[in-house]
Parts: C-alpha cells; structure tokens; sequence
C-alpha cells in the first residue's frame, strides 16, 4: 500500500544557496572593512633616497649669486675735447698716480692760449710803461716844486722886508706893489703845480690800479687755460688697474666725455641680485657664505640698493675678514645669504631633495618601522636653506622620509620598498 510522503519545510529546499548567499555577503563585508584598497607600487629601495627627521641647527639663508667689483673706482673722463695724439697703456694695465694713459691735442686751444699770452704780454708792457711814465712825472714834479719853493721863499722874504719899510715910507709904493703881486704870483704858481701833479698821480695810479687787477685776471685766465693744455695729458690720479680704455689714436673725443676707468684693487665688493620676495628679510649686517676652493670666506651686506626692477633687486656685501687671493674682478660667486634673524635656532629638519617639486611640501611618503614599505601623509614645510627643510608638522624625530624625486609613482598611496 502506498505510504504518504511527508513534504519537506520550503526553506530546506534554498537552504545550501542560502548559506552560501550569507557566506559570500560575510566575505565582501569583511574585504570592505579590513582588507587594504588604497593604490600600491613596488619600488626599488636602491633608487630612492631616504632621509632621517631630525633636530638639528637651522639658519635660513637662500642661494644668490654676486659679481665681484672694486670698491672704489676712478672714472676718467675728458676735462677738454680733441683728438687722441697719443696711447701709453692698454685696458688692464696697472698704473701708479701720475702716470701718463693717453695724450689729447687741441690746436684751437693752443692758439687761444698764445693770443691770450701776446694780449697778456702787452698789457705788461703798457702797465710797466705806466709806472715808469709816472716814475717820470714824478721827478719833474720834484725838481719843478724845488725851483718854485726856492722862488717861494725867496719873494715871501722879499714880500714880508717891503711891508715892514713900505710904512715908514722906506720904499716907493710901486716897489711895494711889484713885491706883493710877486709873491702872489708864486703862491698861484706853486698851488697850480701841486694841484696838476697830485691829480695826475691820482689818475694815473688808478689806471695802473684798473691794469694790475686786469692783468691778474688775464693771469688767472692764463692758468686755466694751462690747466686745461695740461689735462690734455690724461694721467692716473690714483694707483690702480686700467679696467676700460675706450680709445684709439685720431680719435676725436669732446669735454666732458668718458674715456676709461681705474679700479682700486685695495677692497673688493660682491654685488648680488636677490629676488625682491626677500626684500623686507634683507638687511645691513646680514651675512652669506662663499667657497672657494674648498675655502669658506664670510661676506657681509653693508649696502642695499633701493631701486627694484624687474622683480630683482640689488645689495652691495664685502669680505668680513680675509679677502680670498685667488678672486677675479667681474667674476660670478655663488652665495649662500642668511635672510632673517641672525641667530640659530634648533629646529625639526628635513634634508632637502626633489620630492619638493611634486609636493609643495604639503605631503610626503613617510617609512614603517620596519622600513619595508612608505605611505603617503601630509606635512607641513615652513623655511629652508640650501641643505634642509623645517618641518612644522606632520613629522617626528627619528621618523625616516623619501626625499628624492616622486616621478612615476606620485599617484601611489603605499609604496613597498624591495631590497636587493
């Protein structure tokens, strides 16, 4: 007899597809939750460069580069144009003061200069002419007013006898007259002769006066003129090097005109071109490192320049101490100039290197402990000098960082380093 089949429970039937439906959603849950998805690289540890984060003294200072210059430099420049007789030296020769450089001509000079003497000379000779007229004049007045006074006296003795007789009625009227109307008339006479010869002086002094004032103009002409042939010689006012010499022989060269310079090669100078961003962060007194052949020598600022142009601006630094021998006048040395405070300060560091340009410093791949693979994380880079970075934050001492360039794996959140 047939029996009755037990129907199984619905579930039974989709119970092996409904585990494993659960069993699959377990697995993805578990892979979202724990499993790593971030992006990842294996890089060669042999091709990187990997840096220690440490505390260590920092003093910012920024890369520049300066030209070496003298000091003090003399231009030498035409006092009176003409034409270039004459050259003695070249550009870079050294010179002692006083030396002859070049000679110039000016033959319009020249003939002013012996038409002014021939003027000069005669007006000599006229003045002289004067002195000795009046030298002259002078002893006829003598001998004349010697005569007149011998007259003088002798009608004034006869004047005063005939008025004490001329009373007592000693003498006849007419006498008395004849001897008063002489001695009045050699009154006049001497007056007249005193008055004409003290005018005459007078007058003729004043012109040789007005001519000696006028000579000594002509004189002191006579000197700048001089001076002017003599500037014609163009000599070395002060011991030096020739730095330019811009002239050839039958060259015409007007007053005023440059015609070379001469550098004192007792101080040097650098001057440096430094990005106006740094500005207001350099000062007088700021100081920079050169080296030249494996020697350190300080420079410092001791002028800045005012004018910017072009976004550049200028400073003016000199040797602190020692002046390196080896230098060269024009020659490019590459500065490293401390910008801000003087004093160093301890600071988290970072060495530099090219993961700069792919990061702006806002991130980097920081090492695991175990070194075996880096990750990304962000930081933060505040000043720098040439060799390091301050980290502000983001890092801690001892931590180790890929400081070399992240070209070709930038996009890549771990890197896995393999050793070889």
């Amino acid at each position: 007899m047939d029996k009755v089949r037990k129907k199984k429970p619905f579930y039974k039937k989709y119970l092996t597809g409904l585990i494993i439906l659960i069993l699959f959603a377990m697995f993805s849950i578990y892979q979202l939750t724990f499993r790593d998805i971030r992006t990842t690289l294996k890089v060669d540890a042999s091709k990187i460069v990997i840096s220690t984060v440490s505390v260590s003294e920092f003093q910012e200072y920024i890369p520049v580069q300066g030209r070496v210059m003298p000091v003090k430099v003399v231009y030498l420049d035409a006092v009176e144009g003409g034409h270039v007789e004459q050259k003695y030296v070249e550009a870079g020769t050294w010179v002692e003061k006083g030396d002859t450089i070049l000679r110039l001509s000016n033959t319009s000079l020249i003939l002013n200069m012996m038409q002014r003497e021939a003027e000069y000379l005669n007006l000599q000779e006229e003045m002289e002419n004067a002195r000795v007229a009046l030298q002259i004049m002078t002893a006829n007045y003598s001998n004349q007013s010697a005569d007149l006074e011998y007259q003088f006296k002798a009608k004034s003795r006869k004047y005063s006898q005939d008025s004490a007789l001329f009373p007592r009625e000693l003498i006849s009227l007419d006498d008395y007259l004849k001897s008063r109307e002489s001695y009045e008339y050699s009154v006049k006479q001497l007056e007249r002769i005193n008055n004409h010869y003290f005018k005459e002086k007078v007058l003729r002094e004043n012109q040789i006066k007005v001519s000696e004032k006028f000579l000594n103009r002509m004189k002191k002409n006579l000197e700048l003129i001089n001076q002017k042939i003599d500037a014609l010689n163009i000599v070395a006012p002060i011991k030096g090097q020739i730095s330019s010499l811009n002239v050839e022989v039958g060259e015409s060269k007007t007053a005023g005109q440059r015609l070379g310079q001469i550098n004192i090669m007792d101080e040097l100078k650098i001057l440096a071109d430094i990005d106006e961003h740094y500005i207001r962060r350099v000062s007088n007194g700021n100081k920079g490192e050169i080296t030249l052949d494996k020697t350190s020598y300080t420079v410092v600022i001791y002028k800045i320049l005012p004018d910017v142009e072009n976004g550049r601006f200028l400073a003016e630094l000199k040797f602190e101490n020692t002046t390196p021998e080896n230098v060269l006048l024009g020659q490019t040395l590459h500065i490293n100039l401390q910008i801000g405070a003087e004093s160093k300060n301890n600071a988290l560091t970072l060495n530099k290197g090219g993961f700069y340009q792919s990061t702006a410093g806002q991130w980097a791949y920081v090492l695991s402990t175990d070194e075996k693979r880096a990750e990304k994380r962000k930081i933060k880079i505040g000043r720098q000098n040439t060799d390091l970075f301050e980290v502000l934050s983001g890092l801690q001492p001892g931590e180790k960082v890929i400081t070399s360039g992240y070209d070709g794996f930038s996009d890549k959140e771990v890197l896995h380093l393999e050793y070889r």
